[in-house]
């Protein structure tokens, strides 16, 4: 074999291990530009037909369309957030994992008691598992206008109007040794290792506990609405031999949704984040008999904004979910996601669609097929600020009486567990802790967990439309079907409609 074959054969695969990777990311930005852009070039297709055959002598048009979205693609999405591409992981407490094997998940980790309390490290017999099968459906309306503002100049705006609703569907089984309450916050009256908060019962009560402030997931759909960020374009088109119409513009997105602010784990983004936006697109259409070919190449930079986000620590999945301690002397532990949740520098970077698409026509009728072709690049992020806390992660040993198993705040010799992972015990013995309190270091923080990653996808869809005319004005109404096939756990794979009406004026 050729030297430059092996090194192509190299390349492709670096690239398909790049697009094709399983990941454990905290951060999901689910893309609608490809979509707006298919419902965009779908209304003004019958528009640009009309004018290329010469009938359009209108300088305006406007259109407005409502649509529906809805994912297909849990079991990815699973994959997506959970550690080691796993779609179902299994808790355990120490005595359970003792007497059935290591879990995916220390009980201790997140707070779970079992029979008595998280005191009693000889009953630590918890045990369940639990999977997530993220969903999302969107819906909503788009606004388009069209003018013509100088011979072959023209600008257009597209304000899209969206809601979205997400739900993580947390689901819980084979609950095993849980207590039948929870433990009532107390005084610290009595005994010295009494608790201050009352313990999650099991782990869909740990993972949305109100004591963590990021990254919850429950079984509850959250919903948010607005203005999906409005796109502007100012563009120059050109005609040829009455039969060949070429389209250059450059665009601009002004954000207009919040930010988002990390609470939920799959929580609803509207919009691209916040974050401006600017590109350029080319458009080539021609006509043979009833037969009409367009071509859309479409360019977006996003660039850099603030966004809350979550993050992991190096090679320890899910270890934003572990027990933490602050400080010196020892704080009471907390969820690490706490500490593990910052104010972000991200840069979106660049979004590219290629729409193919081909529309016969037959009397006042028109029926088109194309699709689209998505590519986002990965994000650039880092702290906005910097890490600076004392947080380490909490240890959990026995007493050096032998009395009684020590809860992490009552500990005088301030030991901490800096080598442990969800998936380890946090019950250890007195001599296996730290020497010393030891805080987590910037180089233990893992952003690029934070970070949304490249992903290419394809949208066929399917249009069907009747061009008509009201009194003098050229309209038009359609309907159309799609379906976004994603090659990964990287992107949403869904599918959806929208019906349409364009008028010209």
């Amino acid at each position: 074999m050729k030297s430059k074959n092996i090194l192509l054969i190299l390349l492709l695969s670096i690239v398909t291990t790049k697009i094709f990777a399983v990941t454990n990311k905290t951060f999901f930005m689910p893309n609608t530009k490809g979509q707006e852009l298919i419902i965009n070039q779908t209304q003004t297709n019958n528009f640009m037909r009309a004018y290329i055959k010469g009938n359009l002598n209108e300088n305006f048009f406007m259109s407005g369309s409502i649509f529906y979205e809805e994912s297909c693609s849990a079991g990815g999405l699973s994959k997506y957030f959970m550690p080691n591409g796993k779609t179902e992981l299994i808790v355990r407490g120490h005595k359970a994992a003792e007497d059935s094997g290591a879990p995916d998940i220390y009980a201790e980790w997140l707070g779970i008691p079992s029979s008595v309390d998280m005191d009693e490290g000889d009953d630590h017999t918890f045990s369940s598992r639990f999977t997530i099968s993220p969903e999302i459906k969107r819906w909503g309306t788009n606004f388009f206008v069209y003018k013509k503002i100088h011979k072959h100049f023209w600008l257009s705006v597209l304000v899209p109007f969206a809601n979205v609703a997400t739900n993580a569907r947390l689901k819980e089984s084979g609950i095993n040794g849980n207590r039948s309450e929870g433990l009532i916050p107390t005084d610290n009256a009595g005994a010295p290792w009494a608790l201050y908060y009352e313990e999650p019962l099991n782990v869909t009560q740990a993972l949305s506990h109100p004591l963590m402030k990021y990254g919850k997931i429950d079984n509850i759909k959250h919903q948010k609405a607005g203005i999906a960020d409005i796109n502007l374009r100012l563009g120059v088109n050109k005609k040829y031999a009455d039969k060949y119409l070429f389209d250059f513009y450059t665009q601009a997105i002004i954000p207009t949704a919040d930010k988002p602010t990390a609470e939920y784990l799959f929580e609803p983004i509207v919009g691209n984040g916040h974050h401006f936006g600017v590109g350029c697109g080319l458009k080539f259409s021609t006509e043979f008999k009833n037969f009409t070919f367009l071509t859309n190449f479409d360019y977006l930079y996003l660039f850099q904004g603030t966004e809350k986000r979550s993050f992991d620590l190096h090679n320890r999945p899910w270890s934003r979910y572990m027990a933490a301690t602050l400080g010196l002397p020892r704080t009471r532990p907390e969820r690490l996601i706490n500490f593990l949740t910052k104010d972000f520098k991200v840069s979106p970077g660049s979004h590219f669609n290629a729409l193919f698409s081909i529309d016969y026509s037959r009397d006042k009728f028109h029926f088109e097929f194309g699709t689209n072709i998505e590519c986002r690049s990965s994000e650039n992020v880092s702290l906005k600020d910097g890490w600076s806390e004392g947080v380490a992660i909490a240890y959990y040993g026995d007493d050096p009486s032998g009395l009684y198993p020590v809860d992490p705040v009552q500990l005088t010799y301030n030991k901490s567990h800096s080598k442990a992972k969800i998936d380890s015990s946090m019950i250890i013995g007195t001599n296996n802790g730290d020497a010393n309190f030891t805080p987590i270091k910037n180089s233990d923080l893992n952003l690029n967990s934070a970070r949304s990653l490249n992903s290419l996808s394809i949208n066929p869809y399917l249009n069907i439309g009747f061009d008509g005319k009201f009194i003098s004005n050229l309209f038009n109404i359609s309907s159309g079907i799609f379906y976004k096939a994603n090659s990964n756990n990287k992107s949403l794979g869904s599918f959806g409609f929208w019906l349409n009406g364009t008028i010209s004026i």
